[in-house]
């Protein structure tokens, strides 16, 4: 849940953050930012004050660009403040092509004019809506969209006092903090670093209770539980989170999986050595997700060119591509695996992904991780090995296509053949 302060500034209850309009929480990978952004947005449906949300993730080609992030947020504005509709009904009524601007033109089309024809809200009260953006650091630094948003939300502080609040979280990377300390910003800006938060410390612990009481309250062998586990466990388990609430969020997903004995799982954890570091300080989560891996029941070498070949394919740039290669149908063909097949592989690592049409990684750090042989060690995932397999495997699966008569299809797979194979051999790519 998040810092009572931020629920509190949220919610416009009370005179925290010194009233400013824009709260940036920082702070590092795992440390809890998004479950912070997700916690305050569900609170705030709940009570029904006004909120608009986009939650950033890197692997999500919907969600690493801000091609989608104004008309997410207009359309969540558009419910939870009606008297605004009839201004963004018009607004794309009057221009068909408004979702093919510039982020800025739908910004100032789409939010910053809806939300002028409403009345300034009484001083006492919050303004209309919170926008909240999580995750900024995962749109790619390179593409220079961060900065463009964060471009638009200093100039719109100047046109909306009053009516509306942004909430920002993101790692403190260079740009990010080079951007908001922007001479304009400065009188809007509250900057929240979740290092320095000693409620974190709290939250995780209310969270660790929380789970294990799930447990004893739903698991099959509640009957076994009741005296489980001993706080000194719970005490490891929040002192080795060093207030990375991912620690603690991966810890539980593992005893928690299905099938297992959560006492065990639970003993498994608190045998890890803990070898946290200056030169490494996610060596305990690094411990766990290694303990998660070495777990796993299936073909590991299999698991890990499933892994490979999802990393891989989140390098490319082109969308249509990203998707085509990233699909569990894709890789099961590739792998000559039966549908499902990527599903059944990875079967015990719940914790860590999350399977669907693709294989999604739940936080950025589990990436950084397998792609980092330094932390991963034996369960280091090097993408390269990953292309020679792709072009031949399509190249195979072409030819049968090719074989039994489907001429068509052969047509269509071999642009994504020859996409691949230019990606592999290293020209530019501007698929």
């Amino acid at each position: 849940m998040p810092p009572q302060h931020t629920e509190n500034w949220g919610m416009g209850l009370e005179d925290v953050y010194d009233r400013k309009t824009v709260l940036w929480v920082h702070g590092s990978a795992g440390i809890g930012k998004t479950a912070i952004g997700k916690s305050l947005a569900r609170l705030l449906e709940n009570i029904e004050s006004p909120v608009a949300s986009f939650f950033c993730f890197s692997t999500d080609g919907q969600r690493n660009t801000i091609r989608n992030i104004v008309s997410t947020l207009a359309y969540q504005i558009a419910l939870a403040v009606p008297e605004t509709q009839p201004f963004i009904i018009d607004a794309v009524r009057r221009e068909r092509k408004i979702f093919r601007r510039s982020p800025q033109t739908q910004f100032l089309h789409l939010v910053m004019n809806p939300l002028l024809q409403l009345p300034l809200p009484p001083s006492q009260l919050p303004p209309h809506v919170l926008i909240l953006i999580d995750g900024l650091d995962e749109i790619s630094r390179e593409s220079k969209e961060r900065r463009v948003i964060l471009d638009i939300i200093r100039s719109l502080l100047l046109t909306l006092p009053g009516r509306v609040r942004f909430l920002i979280a993101s790692r403190p990377e260079h740009d990010i903090d080079t951007a908001f300390r922007h001479p304009d910003f400065t009188p809007h800006l509250f900057c929240l670093d979740l290092r320095l938060d000693l409620s974190s410390h709290d939250d995780i612990h209310k969270f660790l209770q929380d789970r294990f009481a799930t447990l004893r309250a739903e698991h099959r062998l509640k009957l076994h539980l009741q005296s489980w586990p001993l706080q000194e466990a719970i005490t490891t388990i929040l002192y080795r989170s060093s207030n990375h609430f991912i620690y603690a969020a991966t810890v539980m997903k593992y005893i928690e999986a299905e099938h297992t004995d959560p006492r065990t799982r639970l003993d498994d954890i608190l045998s890890l050595t803990s070898t946290s570091s200056a030169q490494n300080p996610y060596a305990d989560l690094d411990a766990v997700f290694q303990q998660v891996l070495v777990n796993v029941r299936t073909d590991r070498e299999l698991v890990l060119t499933i892994l490979r070949l999802s990393l891989a394919s989140q390098t490319v740039e082109n969308l249509d591509l990203r998707r085509f290669m990233g699909s569990t149908k894709f890789i099961e063909s590739l792998l000559c695996l039966p549908e499902g097949g990527v599903s059944l592989a990875l079967m015990d690592l719940p914790s860590l992904l999350k399977i669907s049409s693709s294989v999604e990684f739940l936080h950025k750090t589990i990436e950084e991780y397998l792609l980092d042989q330094s932390r991963s060690k034996g369960f280091y995932v090097d993408i390269e090995p990953a292309w020679p397999l792709m072009v031949t495997q399509i190249h195979k699966f072409l030819d049968e296509l090719f074989l039994k008569g489907y001429v068509a299809i052969v047509q269509q797979y071999s642009v994504y053949l020859i996409r691949v194979w230019i990606h592999y051999i290293g020209r530019p790519m501007t698929l």
